[in-house]
């Protein structure tokens, strides 16, 4: 399994990313410039639920001081908006990782890709929808909003939009989702200033309407 990741706090190596870029009950490894450092899974969301989301902590400082993180932008996007989405798509036909890189500990370094917020469903999904390129192995990656202070997350990359399956499937790299950073922000802040982990489940949404969004079918109807 391979996914990206947000650093939220440099000094707790907090990292955010999707439950679904980690495999069940294997140990998990995190790789950035040149270092591989082991990490714990503080909370994932289950199988099947809308918010596609984990949060792991490294295992050790000691590289820490390389470390930059991202602030979790809650402002509201607006469509047209322009955009970064970085990832690290270990599996793209373009810019596939050879195995040796990892164990060597090279250096891998992201894909970042421009576009635009195309779509924002604030109300129910939380889904950001953008025009950036995004391929396999970004997911759990931010999506930026650049400031005159630096870049922030306005959201964190989830997947792109997928017709089929196996090798018949066709993928659309620049129809993608991502998970805006306030639906979030919440219990991670919470849990960045009590350290209790339990504060976490509030990432957990079991909303069926909110599940059908994610999936891109249609609304339930009603009978009058």
């Amino acid at each position: 399994m391979w996914g990206s990741g947000v650093v939220v706090d440099k000094e707790k190596r907090v990292v955010l990313t999707c439950a679904h870029v980690l495999a069940e009950d294997e140990p998990v490894s995190v790789f950035w410039g040149g270092h591989s450092v082991k990490a714990s899974v503080l909370w994932r969301s289950a199988d099947g639920v809308p918010y596609d989301v984990a949060v792991l902590q490294l295992a050790d400082d000691a590289c820490v001081a390389e470390l930059e993180a991202l602030a979790l932008d809650t402002r509201p996007p607006r469509v047209g908006e322009p955009v970064l989405a970085v990832g690290y798509p270990l599996f793209s036909e373009r810019c596939a990782v050879p195995a040796e890189a990892l164990s060597e500990h090279r250096v891998v370094r992201p894909l970042v890709s421009r576009g635009e917020v195309s779509g924002w469903w604030r109300s129910s999904s939380s889904q950001i929808l953008s025009t950036c390129c995004v391929q396999s192995g970004a997911s759990g990656g931010p999506l930026l909003r650049l400031g005159p202070t630096g870049p922030t997350a306005i959201g964190v990359l989830v997947c792109n939009a997928q017709l089929g399956c196996g090798r018949d499937a066709v993928v659309y790299p620049h129809v993608n989702f991502a998970l805006w950073a306030d639906t979030v922000a919440g219990p991670i802040n919470e849990f960045l200033a009590s350290g209790d982990a339990a504060v976490l489940a509030g990432l957990q949404c079991d909303s069926p309407s909110v599940q059908r969004q994610w999936k891109l079918q249609p609304p339930k109807m009603c009978k009058l």
